[in-house]
C-alpha cells in the first residue's frame, strides 16, 4: 500500500456520499448528486436572494433564471398572498445584495394569464420599486416580457409619479 493511502475502515462503508440517494425524499441536482428537495417557497425566496444574473458551475444564468421564473409562477398560483408578501419582504427589509430579483418577479406577475395576479401586482408595485431606477427596471422587464401598455401599467406608471 503506498504511504499516503489509508486503509479504510468499517465505519467507512456506513457513511453515503452525495453521488448515492440515501434517503427516499433526496432528489438529483444538477451536479448529478443528491440533495433535499426545497419547496417552491423556498425556492422563490432563495431566487428573491441570490438572484440568477452570473452562471454557476452546473447552469447558465440564463437556464436559472428560465428555471426560477417557473418557480415563481407556480407560487403565484399556489398561494398569491403569500408570493407577494414574500417578494415584499425581501425588497423591503433589504434581505437581498440587489433588488433586481424582486423587480423581475413584480414583471412576471402583469404578463400572468390570471387577472387577480396581475392586480395583485399592480397594487403592490411601488412597495418593491421605490426609487426611479427600479420603476424603469421595471418598465424594461415588462416591455422585454412582451407586455403591452394597456391600462393597468399605465395606471401603475401614473400612480407611482
Amino acid at each position: 500500500m503506498e504511504p499516503n493511502m489509508r486503509k479504510p475502515s468499517l465505519a467507512s462503508h456506513l457513511v453515503s456520499t452525495q453521488t448515492e440517494k440515501d434517503r427516499s425524499d433526496q432528489v438529483k441536482n444538477n451536479a448529478g448528486g443528491f440533495v433535499f428537495a426545497l419547496d417552491n417557497f423556498k425556492r422563490l425566496e432563495r431566487f428573491l436572494i441570490l438572484g440568477s444574473d452570473s452562471n454557476t458551475y452546473y447552469q447558465t444564468a440564463r437556464q436559472l433564471t428560465r428555471e426560477n421564473a417557473k418557480v415563481v409562477e407556480l407560487c403565484f398560483a399556489e398561494n398569491l398572498e403569500r408570493t407577494i408578501e414574500t417578494i415584499i419582504d425581501v425588497s423591503d427589509k433589504g434581505r437581498a445584495p440587489k433588488n433586481d430579483s424582486a423587480i423581475f418577479c413584480m414583471a412576471l406577475g402583469t404578463v400572468n394569464n390570471d387577472v387577480k395576479v396581475r392586480q395583485a401586482v399592480y397594487n403592490n408595485v411601488f412597495k418593491v420599486c421605490r426609487t426611479g431606477t427600479h420603476i424603469f427596471q421595471f418598465i424594461s422587464l415588462c416591455e422585454q416580457l412582451n407586455k403591452g401598455w394597456g391600462r393597468g401599467l399605465k395606471r401603475v406608471i401614473a400612480d407611482w409619479y
